[in-house]
């Protein structure tokens, strides 16, 4: 091979030029609609929030009328039958997402009582649709009726919502969806609505507890504490501080001589 021949092949290709088999271009930036960049905004991109729902389901309320059987329907895959109206079932769904009633219990009190009934009731006919018509025993004296039977009257003496009522909406919004038995249902229903707490519709606690009176003292003298113990009145009052018997106290010089007492931690039976 002569020696042109060779430096040919040993020169370097000059990437100026028109040569280079390797050229690397440049892509264009993908463009989405109305010039969405996805390399750069698909990060930065948020959906628009949905309409609230409660303007909706507060005039549903308003008209609320309890259905009969003949109405209720079902919703897609669900077995269990619902409201014909689907905004009352939405102020349900509503509760489990944001966990705050946002509309007067007078207001919500018919529906939410129709509601228990109902769910209680289709949870024992679709199980006895599943098992056959005695699997459910709702005869009088039974454990299931005495639930059935407490819960509605647990749920009709409430005067506020009840402190778990976030709760107690996700086991009305989709009883189905957590439990298959009706008396399963019935326990998770029982120790969830046998509270005494309520709440407004913002959310915060109304225990009923009296208002704090601040005419009585708070803040005692030592001497009173140690000397005395406080009758009726003021503190100040000789007459009423009622002086210690000193001369019951007994003074031991060791743990032998003293008494064992009779109720120890070891004896005591919780």
């Amino acid at each position: 091979m002569s020696q042109r021949n060779e430096d040919e092949q040993l020169k370097p290709l000059d990437p100026s030029t028109g040569d280079n088999p390797i050229q690397t271009e440049e892509k264009p930036q993908a463009q989405g609609f109305e010039g969405f960049s996805y390399n750069e905004d698909v990060m930065k991109f948020e959906l628009p929030p949905l309409p609230d729902p409660l303007p909706k389901c507060k005039a549903a309320l308003e008209k609320f009328v309890v259905p009969k059987e003949s109405d209720l329907v079902r919703r897609s895959f669900m077995p269990l039958r619902t409201h014909p109206d689907p905004l009352i079932e939405a102020y349900f769904e509503n509760v489990t997402e944001t966990g705050k009633s946002r509309l007067p219990w007078e207001l919500v009190r018919p529906a939410f009582l129709w509601k228990v009934k109902s769910c209680m009731d289709e949870m024992v006919r679709w199980h006895r649709q599943r098992e056959g018509p005695d699997s459910v025993d709702l005869s009088e004296g039974s454990e299931n009726k005495r639930m059935y039977d407490f819960i509605l009257e647990k749920a009709a003496k409430f005067e506020a919502a009840p402190f778990t009522w976030q709760r107690i909406c996700e086991l009305l919004n989709s009883p189905s969806r957590h439990y298959r038995k009706a008396d399963k249902y019935f326990r998770a229903l029982d120790k969830t609505i046998n509270v005494v707490t309520t709440v407004s519709e913002d959310g915060r606690r109304m225990t009923g507890n009296p208002p704090y009176s601040s005419e009585t003292p708070d803040v005692y003298s030592i001497e009173q504490l140690f000397f005395g113990q406080k009758v009726t009145g003021s503190p100040n009052t000789k007459d009423q501080l009622e002086p210690l018997d000193m001369s019951r106290k007994r003074t031991y010089c060791s743990d032998e001589e003293a008494p064992k007492n009779e109720e120890s931690d070891e004896e005591m039976e919780f």
